[in-house]
């Protein structure tokens, strides 16, 4: 069956969901397919921002040992 997925850079999935062509013959379920997808693009987009705050706060750790 097909899968729609959200799957941020790094590999981290934020949605990963089975559907069917008779999934769309309702408007509910297109809908909420459509909540869940901008939910899961926001969730990626947050993960992939924390973990460059993460690197570079390492990164910071790094140099201050170093100095």
């Amino acid at each position: 069956m097909p899968r729609v997925r959200v799957i941020a850079d790094d590999g981290w999935v934020a949605l990963d969901e089975r559907v069917g062509p008779e999934d769309f013959d309702g408007e509910v379920f297109r809908r909420h397919l459509a909540e869940r997808l901008a939910w899961a693009v926001g969730d990626a987009e947050e993960h992939a921002e924390a973990r460059a705050c993460e690197r570079e706060a390492e990164r910071s750790r790094v140099l201050a040992l170093a100095a």
